[in-house]
C-alpha cells in the first residue's frame, strides 16, 4: 500500500514489494531445504537431514513474518502537524503512541554502517524511538522532508 497524504496527516506502511520479494527469496530457500532434507533421508545422512530441518523451520517462520508484514494494512507512522504516531503491537492488539512535536527532540535519520539500514531516531518525554526505515514504503529523505514539513509547518 503506498502511503496516503492528505494536508493533515501522512500514513507510513509496510512496504508490499520490499516484503513480498524478500518472502518470496526465503519460500526459495525454505524449498531448497526440503529438497535437502528429502535427499540427506534418502542418503541416510542423519547430521545433515537434522540441520536441513532446523533450518526449514527457521526459513518457514521468515516466510511467515514475511507474510504478515506483506499484508498488514495497518499504518506504522502516522506524521503529522500534531506529532509523530507509532504503532505497537501488544498480544496482537495495534495501538497508536502519539508522541507531539513539543515533546519530541532530536529527530534524525541515521545509517547504520553495519547494516546497511537507515533508522528515525528521536528522543521524547518517556524516553527513545529507533524504527528501522528497511520494511516501510518511504525513503530516507522523504522521510527527512516530511518531518521537516509538519514540525515547521511548510507546505507538503
Amino acid at each position: 500500500m503506498a502511503n496516503q497524504t492528505s494536508s493533515s496527516e501522512t500514513k507510513i506502511y509496510y512496504s508490499k514489494s520490499k516484503n513480498a520479494t524478500s518472502m518470496i527469496l526465503w519460500g526459495i530457500a525454505t524449498i531448497i531445504l526440503i529438497v535437502t532434507f528429502i535427499i540427506s533421508a534418502i542418503e541416510r545422512q542423519v547430521f545433515m537431514s537434522n540441520i536441513a530441518v532446523l533450518a526449514t523451520v527457521l526459513t518457514s517462520l521468515i516466510v511467515y513474518f514475511k507474510y504478515k508484514d506483506t499484508t498488514n494494512k495497518i499504518p506504522q507512522l502516522i506524521i503529522s502537524d500534531e506529532g509523530i504516531q507509532v504503532a505497537t503491537d501488544r498480544n496482537g492488539n495495534v495501538t497508536f503512541l502519539l508522541y507531539t512535536w513539543p515533546e519530541i527532540e532530536n529527530e534524525k535519520i541515521t545509517m547504520s554502517t553495519k547494516t546497511n539500514s537507515y533508522t528515525l531516531n528521536f528522543s521524547h518525554n518517556s524516553g527513545n524511538e529507533k524504527i528501522v526505515l528497511h520494511p516501510l514504503s518511504i525513503k530516507p529523505d522523504d522521510l527527512e522532508k516530511l518531518l521537516r514539513n509538519y514540525r515547521f509547518g511548510l507546505n507538503v
